[in-house]
């Protein structure tokens, strides 16, 4: 009971110490932690009533500013309209028991913007008549902001009509990554019992996959542009089953919700991939801009591919059902479903280079009647829908399996601390990290072998010219809007026309070169700064050259046999230059015994090794160079493989699912004590009031036992006690009643001197003259 007692104590100290620290907090669900309310709606219909008034020709222009105050700042956001999300000649294909018809799509809510003043930030919207506004935010730092209308999250009367949060303030943990690292693994397991794979060729693969990238991005760079081609997207075809339907058709049931939906999905995802830190491949190899939407499916009913589709039926499954509609026209279907898989919020196909011959992700052809470029996302989690921000990480976590990347295992990928993982760390965080929106060096590998293998064939060209806020190289500038404020709010130095400002005394725009201060609008020609930097060491530095004011000073080759670069992902490690370009093995320069060929050995994988003149050995490099962390190797203990990394000294450490899942207690305990480091003060006033409870809990307690020490007797011993008072009792009632006139004491004496004996204690009182 003590203990019991104690403990209650402590927990509602814990209680009262969180509930101090959280006081200002208002939770808006199961995983948004806090937000704050906005009022919107007025400024957004007043704003699509001006644009009912304009004709068709000028709603292209339009735009929808919004102002408003949120976490200690004023948000001043320019929407305009959105037109390069999704193709022009989209259409939305709906599935029902009544059949099948095709419909335009309705793209007029879309719109995208930045935050005033920030030219680095990024607006991704819908906006609808009824006012209702769904937004995600990049602000200059980084951070992630959320609008959503308040009734999809608060059912009592409020005096706001949208709320705001941000992603530091979302708790990711509900997400199981563990589970969707199983379901990976049952649906690899699916795909061999389809005969679309072998269990050799994926771990081929997985162990291979940074080799293949190595080999195409860096001794054969002389292959690939030197300059930026045109920007690439990644075509989606994007599909809603009749879960979906049935959870976001309105009432009255309609499309528009349905559609409207995707496309905040897609959109809040799109904050994630046009992150300037989120560059994953160098744009001279493949300029690839993002995704487009190209076609979107609606099921209303479960018919086609989903008809008689469980219930309850398991993630890996209900992917490989899906692929069995026909992607071959596109480069990735994309399922959005509402169904519960306890944690698992979505799962994909992984891309491999082609050469692995390993089936799935980006551009992957049909075969044997599945599509296995796909992935898909649920927005039901533990019976609760989740979050716009939990969706948003999500899908970009499954494309970046569907572009190549595995999760992210290797020391240098899974630094944690104070920045946290990254995107593809293969458990969830709480969101709070400045890395928990970013990719890692290790994707940025993975996915830039596909793209260079894939994207080239795969991916379409993006619609070229002025008003895409692509700087095309025949261009002088471009400030995505022929709206002039909006203009020169996101380049001050740029007209409408994609020209610069002349007129102005413009000479450079800060989009077209990096050398031009945006407040000037001019090139200091500072040469320290690096405006086109060299990516393997073969060629000098370009940099900023007032004789070049809107571009930059062209590089030059360096030596031929100059050492290459050896970059951070382990390419160039054993490559010289020659003409400018890392094309030449350091292999070549040894003398005979030596092919020129580099190799690697099959026990000293993170070595560089070369062959031999005939070519049937692999002989470790004269010089001894190791591999990068990045670099993958096949781990092997006890007889048993599995996939690993070298670790930077020249051995290959085990980095798959099951040695991440031993390490999970160590980042536990890391991840705890970077918590009592950071809130050091809460722990010790824990402590204080802690120590405080048990002293007092000590001394509450002392006092009771003292006061209880008579109750604590032997039962026999009480009852014998108690016996003996009741006969003392009896005796002087016995006594009182016989001499009514007695004193107490003089009552109490006779008795004490004869041990309370009635009668003799009468005799005695009789001698003392009482009657």
């Amino acid at each position: 009971m003590r203990t019991a007692a104690l403990l209650f104590a402590v927990a509602a100290l814990f209680c009262a110490v969180d509930a101090a620290s959280t006081g200002n907090m208002r939770r808006l669900s199961h995983d948004v932690l806090h937000f704050e309310p906005l009022s919107l709606g007025n400024a957004v219909m007043a704003s699509h009533h001006s644009r009912s008034r304009r004709s068709a020709a000028d709603t292209a222009d339009a735009t929808i500013p919004l102002e408003f105050e949120a976490y200690g700042r004023t948000f001043r956001v320019t929407l305009r309209p959105n037109t390069d999300m999704v193709k022009p000649s989209a259409r939305v294909t709906i599935y029902s028991d009544a059949g099948t018809r095709v419909e335009p799509v309705d793209v007029s809510v879309a719109f995208k913007g930045s935050i005033q003043g920030h030219s680095s930030s990024a607006v991704y919207a819908t906006v609808v008549e009824s006012g209702d506004v769904v937004a995600t935010m990049r602000d200059e730092d980084g951070e992630m902001y959320y609008i959503e209308p308040s009734h999809r999250h608060l059912r009592e009367a409020h005096e706001f009509d949208h709320v705001i949060y941000r992603l530091s303030d979302v708790d990711l943990s509900a997400v199981d990554s563990d589970a969707e690292s199983k379901a990976m693994s049952d649906l690899e397991d699916i795909m061999i019992r389809q005969g679309q794979t072998t269990r050799a060729q994926l771990d081929q693969a997985k162990t291979s996959r940074l080799r293949t990238f190595h080999e195409a991005a860096g001794i054969r760079r002389s292959n690939m542009r030197r300059s930026i081609g045109p920007a690439k997207y990644c075509n989606l075809h994007m599909v809603a089953d009749f879960k979906f339907y049935e959870q976001y058709m309105g009432s009255p049931a309609s499309q528009a919700p349905i559609m409207t939906k995707m496309m905040d999905l897609f959109n809040s995802e799109q904050a994630i991939y046009t992150d300037p830190d989120n560059v994953l491949i160098d744009p001279e190899v493949v300029n690839f801009y993002g995704f487009q939407i190209e076609h979107f499916s609606v099921f209303e009913t479960a018919t086609g591919v989903f008809a008689g589709a469980p219930s309850n039926e398991a993630v890996a499954d209900y992917l490989n059902r899906f692929a069995g509609m026909d992607f071959s026209d596109v480069c990735l279907g994309t399922l959005f479903t509402h169904r519960d898989w306890s944690g698992t919020l979505g799962l994909a196909y992984v891309a491999y280079p082609t050469l692995t011959g390993t089936p799935g992700g980006i551009c992957q052809a049909r075969s044997g009647g599945k599509s296995t470029n796909a992935g898909l996302v649920t927005t039901l989690n533990f019976g609760s829908v989740v979050s716009a921000a939990v969706s948003q990480v999500t899908l970009a976590h499954e494309h970046g399996h569907n572009l190549g990347s595995p999760h992210d295992t290797s020391a240098a990928c899974t630094p944690g601390g104070s920045n946290g993982n990254y995107i593809m760390y293969y458990a969830a965080s709480d969101g709070s990290k400045v890395n928990n929106r970013k990719f890692s060096s290790c994707t940025k590998a993975s996915v830039g072998a596909v793209l260079n293998d894939k994207g080239a064939t795969c991916f379409e060209v993006a619609s070229s010219g002025c008003g895409n806020r692509i700087v095309d190289p025949n261009e002088e500038c471009d400030c995505g809007s022929t709206d002039v404020t909006s203009c020169h709010d996101y380049d001050p130095c740029c007209n409408t026309d994609c020209t610069l400002r002349t007129s102005a005394g413009a000479t450079c725009s800060p989009f077209k070169t990096p050398c031009c201060d945006a407040n000037t609008c001019s090139n200091p020609g500072n040469t320290a700064v690096v405006c086109n930097a060299t990516t393997d060491g073969c060629q000098t530095p370009g940099h900023c050259d007032s004789a070049y004011p809107n571009s930059c000073h062209p590089r030059e080759d360096e030596d031929d046999d100059v050492l290459c670069l050896c970059d951070g992902n382990g390419a160039n490690c054993n490559g010289m230059c020659q003409s400018g370009a890392c094309t030449k093995s350091r292999c070549e320069e040894f003398p005979a015994g030596y092919n020129g060929t580099e190799c690697t050995s099959a026990t000293e994988q993170c070595k560089i090794f070369c062959w031999n003149l005939s070519g049937t050995a692999c002989i470790e490099f004269e010089i001894e160079v190791f591999r990068d962390t990045s670099y993958t190797c096949v781990f092997t203990d006890d007889g048993e493989s599995s996939a690993g990394y070298c670790d930077g000294a020249g051995a290959c450490k085990e980095s798959n699912h099951d040695a991440s899942l031993k390490n999970a207690l160590s980042k536990a305990l890391n991840n705890i004590k970077d918590w009592i480091v950071n809130n050091w003060y809460v722990v010790m006033a824990i402590v204080i009031a802690i120590v405080f409870l048990v002293v007092m809990a000590r001394w509450y307690f002392s006092r009771k036992d003292r006061a209880s020490a008579n109750n604590d007797m032997p039962m026999k011993e009480r009852s014998g006690s108690d016996a003996q008072a009741s006969r003392k009792r009896e005796a002087r009632q016995n006594i009182k009643r016989m001499f009514p006139a007695v004193e107490n004491e003089v009552l109490e004496s006779a008795l004490r001197n004869v041990g309370y004996d009635v009668q003799a204690a009468a005799a005695q009182l009789r001698q003392m003259g009482y009657q």
